[in-house]
């Protein structure tokens, strides 16, 4: 059965870089908004309605693009920045009590989108001013920066064994990082416009990416090589995400719909309509039975993947 959830506010002047999943699959969850402050209120968790703001998390003095659970679930992260430039802020909160643990100013422009590592231990951070860095988690020491995109990067995600990293950019490429060395390992080309997010399949062999020329690419993760395209959407797409046993992908798009592939046909299984503006993130339950997705019209919906309900 659909649901709709209501009260997810994004203003005209940055939904174009407003970021929104909810990686499931990972036990870790990101929310993105237009203004700074995350909420969470004093009181105990509604029973009635479970998706009332439990609290507020207040600090951050620019637009907050996205936010990251760790997965041992002990630390949120934050990242915002101002359309109009200035360097970008990491905040890092204690998922408990909502207490502000750490405030960086990290990048010289926005940043856009934030990442824990499946151990929790490091934080990647992607900004417009095109590069990706890395963090240790727990001290807020920076590791390494990542250089190599020409253009804003909109989307980052490392691999379940937390061993690569994938970064999605403005400049039509993804790329794929050792986390390590932090050499880049492949450049994937493919697409014809600015790719606006890539993410890794539970089995690490694949990426699929989405793009501003309307297509998804599923290529090699270790060779770079794109075996399928998925054409259907009639704009943009926003975002994109594997199932968790690997067989299906969801996408969203700027023509206000969702679409669920076959994995390894490329075949278009459903089209799921309902939100009337652009759905800008789209996500899997961890039991792959539901789909959620987000809209600039402030709504998030969640889906039956089978029924499309």
């Amino acid at each position: 059965m659909k649901r709709q959830i209501l009260g997810v506010r994004v203003t005209l002047a940055v939904c174009f870089f407003v970021c929104f999943s909810i990686a499931l699959r990972m036990n870790t969850a990101a929310i993105a908004g237009v203004r700074p402050e995350l909420k969470r209120s004093e009181s105990k968790p509604n029973k009635v309605n479970p998706f009332e703001p439990t609290y507020t998390l207040k600090g951050h003095d620019g637009d907050v693009y996205c936010v990251a659970v760790s997965p041992d679930g002990e630390r949120l992260a934050s990242v915002s920045g101002r359309w109009r430039g200035g360097p970008g802020q990491l905040k890092v909160w204690d998922a408990e009590n909502g207490k502000e643990l750490r405030s960086q100013r990290v990048h010289s422009l926005r940043m856009m989108c934030v990442a824990f590592s499946p151990d929790s231990r490091f934080i990647a951070t992607g900004s417009d001013d095109a590069t990706v860095k890395l963090w240790d988690a727990a001290t807020g020491k920076e590791l390494r920066t990542l250089k190599g995109h020409k253009y804003h990067i909109y989307g980052i995600e490392f691999s379940r064994n937390g061993k690569h990293l994938v970064s999605a950019s403005m400049d039509k490429t993804a790329k794929v990082w050792d986390v390590s060395s932090g050499d880049q390992l492949i450049s994937f080309e493919d697409h014809e416009l600015g790719v606006r997010s890539a993410v890794f399949s539970p089995d690490g062999r694949r990426i699929a990416s989405s793009s501003e020329d309307g297509t998804i690419r599923v290529w090699s993760a270790s060779m770079g090589q794109a075996f399928l395209t998925l054409k259907g959407h009639s704009a943009e797409v926003r975002s994109v995400a594997f199932s968790p046993d690997g067989k299906r992908i969801v996408s969203g798009a700027k023509d206000k719909t969702i679409k669920l592939w076959d994995a390894s046909s490329g075949a278009e299984i459903k089209t799921l309509k309902g939100h009337s503006e652009w759905v800008i993130s789209v996500a899997f339950s961890n039991d792959g039975r539901r789909v959620a997705s987000a809209s600039i019209d402030d709504t998030i919906r969640l889906w039956d993947a089978l029924t499309g309900e």
